[in-house]
């Protein structure tokens, strides 16, 4: 079952490796918005027999009949139209994606969602503005930031039981409190290695056969559980403390990558992550598919350098893009020029 899973999420990361690695920033955020398109079409057509007997105010659901889902899959979907909005600021494809993702994302009335949303949004208006700033500007705009951040750091533990009643929501996160408990009491066994990678979770898309330390899980917190609704407390029964750091590992290297938001890869890696870091706190956002696409999509972005060089223009009236690839290993002051 091992070999099975890492073969699936291999072939995740190489698609997602070729994808990137092939085309330009922009091209990935216009594939992601086309692709937030067309399961925005699908989500709504599921919900007008919801509409039909709920009335309205329903909740979207999706097709899985799960507003969890909805959310943590339209707060990627938004990520990446964003980093189209950013560098395509003036088409009408951009604004509307924004419009309709952050639309379902408010219906579906995840507080996971609504809170990424805000981290999403924050985030890409904090880029746009250190994009624009001079040097005098971004010092001022990271002391503010640093401040803002302390504060919410103090505030947020003090006032934690009013957010979670302004939520809508218990102390126990909607029982996830319990599950974490219960799977790190469980992983007790194999707590450095693990029990194996896709042999515990009972995932839609990578089903493990049953195993006593599902079982456990499932007798400690007194219901049945088909995953861990924490990326990191997901791993730890399959990859234990080894897999933990190497997942915190890859993802402090893509943060760190960011830094001075000097190219269009780093950009767009910048307003990507913040969506998934969130929606980890109470999704496997790690295991699942689109979450790990977008995880290794950024760990490239983070790494190719290609990126740094590239000025993209627009062809007027062709929809496509103009790539002025200036970098030193094509010959200094002899721009080649792409079109993609």
């Amino acid at each position: 079952m091992t070999w099975k899973a890492v073969s699936f999420y291999g072939i995740i990361s190489a698609v997602a490796c070729l994808v990137v690695s092939n085309g330009t920033t922009l091209a990935l955020a216009r594939g992601i918005t086309w692709a937030g398109l067309l399961l925005a079409a699908t989500t709504l057509w599921m919900q007008v027999p919801v509409w039909a007997t709920e009335g309205l105010g329903a909740a979207f659901e999706g097709v899985h009949g799960n507003r969890n889902i909805v959310s943590y899959t339209f707060t990627l979907t938004l990520a990446g139209t964003l980093v189209y909005a950013i560098f395509a600021p003036f088409r009408l494809l951009t604004w509307l994606g924004v419009g309709l993702f952050t639309a379902i994302i408010l219906t579906t009335g995840s507080s996971t969602g609504i809170i990424a949303l805000a981290a999403i949004l924050i985030t890409a208006a904090w880029v746009v503005l250190h994009r624009r700033l001079g040097t005098y500007g971004r010092v001022r705009l990271h002391r503010a930031t640093a401040l803002s951040a302390l504060t919410m750091g103090a505030l947020v533990p003090i006032k934690f039981d009013d957010l979670l009643t302004w939520l809508g929501r218990n102390s126990t996160l909607s029982g996830r409190l319990p599950i974490w408990e219960a799977t790190i009491e469980a992983s007790s066994t194999a707590l450095i290695g693990g029990h194996g990678f896709g042999t515990v979770w009972f995932y839609t898309w990578l089903q493990a056969p049953p195993n006593p330390v599902k079982d456990e899980i499932e007798t400690i917190s007194g219901s049945p559980r088909t995953h861990g609704h924490n990326s990191l407390v997901d791993l730890l029964p399959q990859v234990g403390l080894i897999g933990i750091v190497l997942a915190l590992t890859a993802v402090a290297y893509a943060v760190w990558r960011t830094k001075g938001l000097k190219s269009r890869d780093s950009v767009a890696a910048a307003v990507l992550l913040p969506g998934l870091l969130v929606c980890s706190v109470t999704e496997p956002m790690l295991a699942i598919p689109s979450g790990w696409f977008v995880l290794s999509a950024v760990l490239v972005l983070a790494t190719r350098r290609d990126g740094a060089h590239q000025v993209v223009q627009p062809l007027r009236g062709s929809g496509r893009d103009t790539i002025l690839q200036t970098s030193p290993n094509r010959g200094a002051g002899r721009p080649s020029v792409k079109v993609g």
